[in-house]
């Protein structure tokens, strides 16, 4: 059963006794994550990184790979965790052999499937239901914040563990929804569950998602259909950009107990998340076209190739993994006017997205706030899209030469637009109005092959952290930064997954500028150049002070690709470090 504590128990013993092993490894959400594009090689080399202490371990071979990493296990006394397993095959691939790790090592299961466990443990453990006493303790401590019932409540407290029925996930939902309400609201509530027996554990959490405002539920629904397991700065990034308030959203669904933060991520249990994909479905269910939410790639595929989006729909994130190659009409998203977020990727690393448009593109939602669009086919936005409220746009892998037809990155996107993604695209040229878009935090640009010189009103943008001209190589010269410029315009950024490592292509000369009053926090630690026709790289700082070495390390892959490595300072004038190299 979902919801039952499995998870916590084994987080419980986990960190009560791992640290009696010499590794320790807790695999999250195996079903989940197994089931994605080479899901369970990836789990496998996250599992096997973390019992070796080992960074980015790559084994692509079907079993666990060559003899010494076996025999380096065989050594090792581990203690390992599996999360929500639903094949044998899962842990199979993970575990090929209970005798794999050293003497005393222990591998412990979770899954809610009794045949899997059958086929894989020594010994099964069967999480049971909270007792009477257990639950009205916790249903009391989710309720009141304490052990105490309070005499006018009794009646009701034991009607609602009654029919939670000692489930945990039930019992703290249940409770965080009737915390600090009037007795009269715990009694509509109860009746409106005994109402329906039958759906005991699906109505109890639905009856907290229904007494949230308009705005917590889309951003309940918007986190269980695309965001689950999101960088939370990430989603609140996107969803600010479409008029919530994410941050008080998101802090009232933990307190309702509807979510989860860890790891800086947002969580959400199964459960609730079938509670909201099933409240989705419920919006309409024949027609899929009139959902405010599609995510199944068999769903999106039949509402887009037969043009059955209509304006209810608000939302699509269509991985093209699963499917073969589709073509869609010029009208595929003519009416859906409000669409929000739209997201077509291919999760499978190394491959592209297989979606054309032989006749087009007509038109797209000038509501869009998100738009990621992996091999984007056309080389060119549609004319008639004005997206004044786009936060964020990501056209890698595409065959895009310019954004809209004509100098038009609009004046309306200035408040709005943060990161633009065109790494590995046809594109040719920025327009120079990109300088006024004064919330732009990145521009990824990397390996575009095409593309010459960055306009000079590059410099006038006051948030940029980073530039990337990456494998750009026909990209001669780096705009003049100007010296009151606070952020550096190269830097690691992990929200666009860039490394380190810049190829400057064919720069004669490259200049970073930092001020002095930001270098505690300036991301740019390492400037790394390599492969290139760079023959000075100046680092300057407005100030003269001789910290600024540790800020910056060069490194020339070999003698013949530096003449010269000058770091000096604006205001000194004389040279910090010069060596001929």
């Amino acid at each position: 059963m979902g919801g039952i504590g499995k998870t916590t128990i084994a987080e419980a013993v986990f960190n009560s006794i791992s640290s009696q092993y010499e590794s320790c490894c807790f695999i999250t959400n195996v079903r989940e994550k197994s089931e994605e594009c080479g899901g369970l090689i990836r789990l496998r080399e996250e599992f096997l990184s973390r019992v070796l202490e080992q960074e980015n371990l790559r084994i692509d071979t079907p079993r666990m790979g060559s003899t010494l990493i076996k025999e380096r296990i065989r050594h090792k006394k581990v203690f390992t965790v599996l999360d929500d397993v639903s094949d044998v095959e899962q842990v199979e691939c993970l575990i090929e052999r209970h005798d794999m790790f050293g003497p005393g090592s222990r591998i412990l299961v979770t899954s809610r499937d009794r045949q899997v466990l059958k086929n894989v443990a020594d010994e099964i453990y069967e999480v049971e239901e909270l007792n009477c006493s257990e639950a009205r303790q916790l249903f009391s401590l989710s309720v009141f914040k304490g052990n105490h019932i309070p005499k006018d409540y009794k009646g009701l407290s034991i009607r609602a563990v009654n029919y939670a029925k000692g489930n945990p996930l039930a019992l703290k939902v249940l409770g965080s929804f009737l915390f600090d309400q009037r007795k009269e609201d715990w009694e509509n509530a109860l009746n409106k569950l005994e109402r329906n027996p039958q759906l005991k554990i699906y109505n109890m959490l639905k009856v907290s998602f229904d007494a949230l405002g308009d705005e917590e539920k889309n951003i309940f629904l918007d986190i269980a259909c695309f965001f689950k397991g999101k960088q939370i700065d990430y989603v609140k990034r996107i969803l600010d950009g479409c008029g919530f308030s994410t941050n008080i959203g998101v802090f009232f669904l933990a307190e309702r107990c509807l979510i989860t933060i860890s790891n800086g991520k947002l969580e959400m249990h199964d459960l609730l998340q079938e509670m909201a994909f099933e409240i989705v479905r419920q919006e309409s269910i024949k027609e899929l076209g009139k959902r405010s939410r599609l995510w199944s790639p068999r769903d999106v595929n039949q509402v887009l190739t037969k043009n059955l989006g209509t304006e209810k729909v608000e939302g699509i994130f269509f991985d093209t993994s699963k499917i073969k190659e589709i073509k869609l009409s010029s009208k595929a998203f003519a009416r859906m006017y409000n669409l929000r977020l739209l997201k077509i990727y291919n999760s499978e690393v190394g491959k592209n997205c297989k979606v054309y448009l032989p006749h087009g593109l007509k038109s797209l939602s000038d509501e869009l706030r998100y738009l990621h669009w992996d091999g984007y086919p056309l080389k060119s936005l549609p004319s008639n899209f004005h997206p004044e409220n786009l936060v964020e746009l990501n056209l890698s892998h595409s065959k895009v030469r310019e954004l809209w037809k004509g100098d038009q990155m609009y004046p309306e996107t200035t408040e709005h637009v943060m990161y633009l993604n065109f790494n590995e695209t046809a594109i040719k040229e920025l327009p120079q109005s990109i300088g006024h878009r004064s919330r732009l935090v990145a521009l990824n640009l990397r390996e575009c092959k095409q593309l010459g010189n960055l306009p000079e009103s590059i410099c006038l943008l006051k948030s940029i952290v980073i530039v990337d001209v990456s494998g750009c190589s026909n990209v001669t010269k780096f705009p003049n930064i100007p010296g009151n410029t606070r952020s550096p315009f190269f830097g690691y950024d992990p929200c666009l997954n860039a490394t380190k490592d810049f190829w400057y292509g064919k720069f004669s000369e490259v200049s970073v500028e930092f001020s002095v009053e930001d270098m505690d926090n300036n991301p740019l630690h390492y400037c790394h150049v390599r492969k290139c026709g760079v023959r000075q790289l100046y680092t300057q700082a407005e100030n003269d002070c001789d910290f600024i070495l540790p800020y910056c390390q060069v490194f020339a892959a070999t003698p013949t690709e530096f003449r010269q490595l000058v770091l000096q300072f604006t205001n000194a004038g004389q040279f910090l470090h010069k060596s001929s190299l």
